[in-house]
């Protein structure tokens, strides 16, 4: 994408603040980039409701006006966040509009969780009409977590 100033939404659940350590990483990048990024958490009144029809949200940012995003959510019983497929459900169509997402994983290897926590993300974006240009996932117990995070980070260009 053609590097001129945009309004960039980084719009994330974070329980234990690992998925917060990365979109603040992503955050400094992107505003020294020269980019406007609003930096938004997702919340609930019970974070660790399971059940979407249960969820209620007590944060939920508003997903209009922005050029593009970034979501970031944990891996949670093998799937995305809860929490983050709520907020997703309920925001309007990103008719088109850039986005990259990524994941928080406790465990050492992308298969226990990730892989089918990063597809239904995918699957949730692609129901808004998202243009996905990257995912990532960042083991949290896995040696190369620096790595993953700094890969994590240049994977996102707009």
């Amino acid at each position: 994408m053609e590097n001129t100033s945009l309004k960039i939404a980084i719009i994330i659940h974070s329980k234990t603040g690992n998925t917060k350590s990365v979109a603040e990483r992503i955050q400094e990048k992107l505003v020294a980039q020269g980019h406007q990024v609003m930096l938004e958490e997702i919340a609930a009144s019970d974070d660790e409701e399971m059940k979407l029809a249960k969820i209620i949200l007590t944060q939920s940012p508003k997903s209009e006006e922005y050029d593009g995003y970034v979501f970031g959510a944990p891996v949670r019983a093998f799937c995305l966040s809860p929490i983050m497929k709520a907020y997703l459900s309920k925001i309007q169509d990103l008719q088109g509009k850039p986005v990259y997402c990524f994941l928080t994983q406790h465990f050492r290897f992308r298969f226990l969780g990730g892989n089918n926590a990063l597809k239904q993300f995918k699957q949730a974006l692609n129901q808004k009409s998202a243009l996905i240009l990257g995912t990532n996932i960042v083991n949290w117990k896995n040696k190369k977590r620096s790595q993953l995070i700094e890969e994590t980070v240049d994977l996102i260009e707009f």
